[in-house]
């Protein structure tokens, strides 16, 4: 990657811009490339995930049920397990698609929270974190958290 890599041993505004620009923002664009816009152009484009498991058809294959494989009879056939195959491909990349689903919405808000913690500091005039009190820190990543503890950030009485 481009740029310079983050010394998270010592956190400065200036490691907190390249650690959210260079490694935080690559990982979003890569997420999002995969699930939503897919590779390359023309007849040579690889659909993207959230397309293939989403049951979007092209001009070359109209048929729904064989947008992930196209095995041919082999698909259909049920003496070679074809249709279990099918079925178990079509399970693993949904998950993939809301694995990269996930990953992009961690990685928009971790983008946000560092955003959000770079523009407190450029307002105390001061390069360190030590100008920021720790309350505000920890507000800033509890969406963060949220999403890495998988809970829904709310509490259940």
């Amino acid at each position: 990657m481009a740029g310079e890599h983050a010394d998270v041993k010592h956190f400065d505004l200036k490691q907190m811009e390249n650690f959210r620009d260079n490694e935080v923002h690559p990982v979003y664009t890569k997420a999002k490339k995969h699930k939503e816009e897919g590779e390359g152009e023309g007849e040579d484009r690889i659909r993207p995930l959230s397309e293939l498991v989403g049951g979007y058809t092209t001009p070359d294959n109209l048929d729904q049920t064989s947008q992930i494989l196209r095995l041919g009879l082999i698909g259909r056939e049920k003496m070679i397990s074809g249709p279990t195959l099918v079925e178990s491909v079509k399970s693993v990349a949904t998950s993939l698609d809301k694995l990269l689903g996930d990953q992009m919405e961690l990685f928009k808000e971790l983008k946000e929270a560092l955003t959000d913690t770079i523009e407190e500091a450029n307002k105390t005039k001061n390069k360190n974190l030590d100008a920021i009190d720790a309350q505000t820190l920890l507000q800033t990543f509890e969406e963060v958290d949220t999403l890495t503890s998988g809970s829904s950030g709310t509490e259940e009485n």
